[in-house]
């Protein structure tokens, strides 16, 4: 998480501990600023790749990519096996550049809230997980419009 990034850039100059066997670190639980991805990058020689999901959906269902362009504070692509969509607030997906509410589909879906049907029922609708997460960005959108281009 970024409190734990924010940790290591602020580390004395002389202390560095061995990130020889590092090619990229993973960000997440919160947005990373991009000045701190830059003071991370700076000084420790590999990036930080942000990532976005919920324990709901077994913690992780896109990231930034490893090589290629990322944007700070995006939630990337989504994981192979996962559907990522923005619905609007009548659970339509929406086109890219509209505002909605994240949604993910697959596999790494749960079941269901342990003896809350009811929550399950509401968070769960046609296999689709609603995070509750309102996605306004064109970055998270540009992942859904690969998705469904997939």
């Amino acid at each position: 998480m970024p409190t734990i990034y924010t940790m290591l850039t602020a580390l004395p100059a002389g202390m560095r501990p061995d990130t020889s066997s590092l090619r990229f670190g993973i960000c997440g639980a919160a947005p990373a600023p991009p000045k701190l991805l830059a003071r991370f990058q700076t000084r420790y020689g590999f990036p930080l790749i942000e990532g976005y999901g919920l324990s709901d959906g077994t913690c992780a269902s896109t990231i930034n990519p490893i090589a290629g362009p990322r944007r700070a504070r995006t939630a990337g692509i989504a994981f192979p096996g996962q559907e990522i969509r923005v619905f609007d607030a009548n659970g339509v997906a929406v086109e890219s550049g509209m505002d909605g509410e994240f949604v993910v589909r697959g596999l790494n879906v749960m079941r269901g809230y342990l003896g809350r049907p009811n929550d399950t029922v509401r968070a769960v609708v046609n296999g689709w997980l609603h995070t509750g997460d309102v996605d306004v960005s064109t970055s998270t959108q540009t992942a859904a419009t690969r998705d469904r281009q997939r």
